[in-house]
């Protein structure tokens, strides 16, 4: 089957939207899903389940913005999974005849430059904007703006990269909220931090690495870490959402959930040990 174009792809949510959806709808609807001035907020957001906004993606981060105000602190992810060991590239493999050529060749990680991957256009655009900070991890970095922003990023750890030494310990750390705009639990990176916490010298591992600048220079490194799995995070949070009676709420048209951070890494914590 042919892949949808960007404009039909367009087409598709116009034909869907009964009308447009504009800033201060989504304000609107995010003060009512429990955003209060203030917050701190990890998002993960798929700007296709939203609707038809005015003014796209802009029209996104300024209602998020605008519902934290200066005083709360907006956090997106900014993964850049091109600079990796591509020994684990899956999607697509390449072959190992190349993976040397790539060590070598493959631009360092520079936290002002380096693209995102595969998150869409609004944690893409986020980057860019002024008085974001961005991590300094070269496969998944985040980005931050507002009154907590530099303290969320100032440290993350490149070989433990969702511990404590890391945006995800500091957000965990600052009784934070996630919020989950039209995605689902697969998307909600915070549980790596539950994994971490939950790991023994048993966990599987797995060697990857990075071309990093180090005093200047560039360089490749390597390193193990724990091998991440989300598969089963869908029916954690189906756990944690009928432990608490939790209901999803629209946002937009996307069905969307705001969750206390540190309550559900707790709960998730307790969960892998009991279903791992």
């Amino acid at each position: 089957m042919k892949e949808m174009s960007h404009w039909e792809k367009e087409k598709l949510v116009v034909e869907n939207t009964p009308e447009p959806i504009t800033k201060s709808r989504l304000v609107k609807d995010l003060r009512r899903i429990g955003v209060l001035p203030g917050d701190t907020i990890s998002v993960h957001i798929s700007m296709s389940r939203l609707g038809w906004i005015v003014g796209h993606e802009v029209t996104v981060i300024e209602a998020l913005k605008e519902a934290v105000t200066e005083e709360g602190t907006l956090v997106m992810q900014a993964h850049s999974t091109g600079n990796t060991d591509p020994r684990n590239w899956n999607y697509p493999p390449v072959p190992e005849s190349w993976w040397e050529t790539i060590r070598s060749e493959t631009p360092p990680y520079h936290p002002e430059i380096t693209p995102l991957r595969g998150l869409g256009r609004v944690p893409a655009l986020f980057r860019t904007m002024p008085d974001v900070y961005r991590s300094n991890h070269p496969h998944v970095s985040c980005t931050a703006w507002g009154k907590n922003a530099r303290q969320i990023v100032v440290e993350h750890d490149l070989e433990d990269s969702y511990g404590d030494r890391t945006p995800w310990g500091a957000l965990y750390r600052l009784d934070s909220k996630i919020l989950l705009f039209g995605v689902d639990y697969e998307s909600n990176t915070a549980f790596h931090h539950a994994e971490i916490k939950t790991s023994t010298p048993n966990t599987p591992t797995v060697t990857t690495g990075a071309a990093i600048l180090e005093n200047g220079e560039r360089k490749w490194v390597s390193w193990d870490e724990i091998e991440y799995n989300s598969d089963d995070f869908n029916d954690l949070g189906e756990a944690f959402e009928k432990s608490i009676g939790y209901e999803p709420m629209l946002v937009g048209q996307a069905e969307s959930r705001l969750l206390p951070m540190k309550d559900i890494i707790d709960f998730a914590v307790e969960w892998f040990q009991e279903n791992r």
